[in-house]
Formats: structure tokens, C-alpha cells, sequence
């Protein structure tokens, strides 16, 4: 495999850029339809150099949102690839290059509608993994029937295709796994929360809920996860010139697997992070309590955590799981030790 440098991803693309400036120009466009004119995206699958520049930004960060969300799972790679992995609404393959970098022997289904994004998918694939499984399908029905386990990926695609539609897909491909990585929006939560109702039905939700009982959450509120990355260095320096910071990222990452699992419950799951104080790490957590999920704001106390680790406490994010012993109970929070310390 080559190195998946920003010269080399250049080397696969569809659209040769003139310049540096071409370049970031053409990804702060797309930058800004995604979040201020999103009836313009359509826009950046119809050029050649759209989807280019598209890719030459997307396709070097989301190599390390992959490995960060397996890693946050903790999922076992030799499951994945036992699997055949179907990245769904795949744009031009990022995520599918990401499973690739992680395991070169993957079996791996595109469905993705844009002939172009699955010209310079084919032509990414080709250029660095010449010898991968990889299958492209631009119709539903026209992926085979399943053959062994599926794990199904949504990547920044299920926001933006309605509920139906997503649940025709789990459906037609008979899913055994699914896994949403998508934006960490209140609009995004929404939907996220009304399809967790829906796949409870068939499928229990291994993250990042505390149990299978309903969400706590209010509806002016919403519940996301924190991946923080550290790039590389031609990427953080373009990350720059477009002025997006692509190391700390907020993200909706839900992951379900058919029912009759063997489940995790009673584990606390960090909601939010809030400012250290003087005396102490505060933080809210989702947990089964009572029967049911419940928001909770959890107090530790500084003078509890070691020295030396304190450092490594102050790390937990949004979406990490958390253990502690009860200490006290307050009106608005709740007083622990940590476990693990």
C-alpha cells in the first residue's frame, strides 16, 4: 500500500488542481453548503473538480475519525473482517479506504448513486489497493443476496437521506451490525433518537446508550460524542488554510447489532464535559438507574484522583464510558470515585 499522503491522494484524484489556493477555495465552497446552503450540496457531486476537492479533504481527515470511532467501540478488527462491510452512501469511498488502511483484505460493498463519486472511488481503490474486494453498486436492489455477516456503515450519509429510506436499506441488505458516523447536530440527534426507537424493535444499541430503555434526553437538548485526533502534518496544515479544525470533532456515532447479543448495561456513558473547577471533574453521564436512562451530573472531587493521573481523568470525553462509586447525593448531582484510580 502507498502512503496516504495529501500528494499521493492527489495522485488518485479525477480533477488536477492549478493551485494550492484552487484547492482551498473549492473546499471552503463545499464547507459552506454543507452548513449554510445545503440546497447547493447536489452541487459539489456533478464536477469533477468538486468531487476532488471533496475528496482530497474528507478522505485525509476521515482516515483517523475511522480508526478513532472503532477504537472508542472497542471493536475487534478480526470481526470486521469476517464481515462483509457495505459503506452506504459511500460519496467517493473515504470511509471505504479508511477500512482499507485498517485491513487491506476487507470485503467491502459501495452503494452510492453519483456515477462520478464511484468513478473517483474505483480510481482511489485501484490506485491504493489494487488488489482489495471492493464491489460498486449504484442501486439497492442490485446488490446480491448476503452471503455471510454484513456490517453496515452510514458515513455522513443518513443525515441526509429520510428515515424510510434508511430503514428500507437495514432491511433489503438484511444488516447484522450497523454503524452511524454522522454529524454531532442537534438536527442530526433527532433523527438519530427517532431511529433508536425504531431499531430497538430488531436490534439493541451497543453505543453509546447505558441500556435499551428509552432516552433521557429533553427535546431542546441532544446527545453526541467527542473525537479528538491528531492529524498529520500536511493535513493540519490544510485544515488550517480552510480554517477547519478537524481534531477536535464533535459526532453522533451509534452502533447497533442484532438482537439476542450478549449486552453491556449498567455502564455509565459520558453525555458532557464540563469546565474543571478548583476542587473537582465534573461531567454528565447517561445510566441505568432505577429501570430506566437517566441523566445524572457527576462530581469527583480532585483531591481523590492520584497526581499522576489526573492528567489522563481530565482526557475523558463525550461518548467514553466512566465507573464510579457512589459518595453523596445532592439535590441537582452526585458525589463519586472514580473506580479505576
Amino acid at each position: 500500500m502507498q502512503e496516504m499522503s495529501l500528494d499521493k491522494i492527489s495522485d488518485h484524484l479525477l480533477y488536477q488542481f492549478k493551485s494550492e489556493s484552487e484547492l482551498v477555495k473549492l473546499i471552503s465552497e463545499i464547507s459552506t453548503n454543507f452548513t449554510k446552503d445545503r440546497e447547493k450540496i447536489s452541487k459539489y457531486i456533478g464536477e469533477e473538480k468538486y468531487v476532488s476537492a471533496y475528496t482530497m479533504f474528507y478522505l485525509s481527515t476521515n482516515l483517523k475519525k475511522l480508526e478513532a470511532t472503532l477504537k472508542k467501540l472497542d471493536l475487534d478488527h478480526h470481526l470486521l473482517r469476517e464481515m462483509e462491510v457495505i459503506d452506504i452512501g459511500s460519496g467517493p469511498g473515504t470511509f471505504t479506504l479508511s477500512f482499507l488502511k485498517l485491513n487491506p483484505n476487507s470485503k467491502i460493498s459501495i452503494l452510492e448513486k453519483s456515477n462520478l463519486m464511484i468513478k473517483q472511488g474505483k480510481k482511489l481503490v485501484d490506485g491504493f489497493f489494487p488488489n482489495a474486494d471492493v464491489s460498486y453498486y449504484s442501486e439497492l436492489e442490485k446488490i446480491p443476496k448476503k452471503n455471510k455477516k454484513r456490517f453496515g456503515l452510514f458515513g455522513h450519509s443518513a443525515n441526509e437521506m429520510d428515515e424510510e429510506f434508511i430503514f428500507k436499506i437495514v432491511n433489503k441488505l438484511e444488516l447484522d451490525f450497523i454503524l452511524f458516523i454522522e454529524p454531532g447536530t442537534k438536527e442530526f440527534f433527532s433523527k438519530a433518537r427517532s431511529l433508536r426507537t425504531s431499531l430497538l424493535h430488531r436490534y439493541d444499541i451497543k453505543y453509546p446508550c447505558p441500556s435499551q430503555k428509552d432516552c433521557p434526553m429533553s427535546d431542546d437538548d441532544w446527545c453526541h460524542q467527542y473525537l479528538t485526533i491528531k492529524q498529520e502534518k500536511d493535513v493540519e496544515r490544510l485544515c488550517q488554510l480552510v480554517k477547519k479544525d478537524r481534531r477536535n470533532l464533535p459526532i453522533t456515532i451509534h452502533f447497533y447489532e442484532l438482537k439476542n447479543s450478549k449486552l453491556l448495561e449498567n455502564a455509565s456513558k459520558v453525555i458532557r464535559k464540563y469546565d474543571m473547577t478548583k476542587f473537582s471533574l465534573e461531567w454528565q453521564v447517561c445510566e441505568l438507574k432505577e429501570g430506566q436512562n437517566k441523566l445524572i451530573n457527576l462530581q469527583v472531587l480532585k483531591k481523590t484522583i492520584p497526581k499522576d493521573k489526573l492528567k489522563r481523568v481530565d482526557m475523558i470525553e463525550a461518548g467514553d464510558n466512566i465507573e464510579y462509586t457512589l459518595e453523596k447525593s445532592f439535590d441537582d448531582k452526585i458525589r463519586g470515585k472514580l473506580n479505576d484510580t
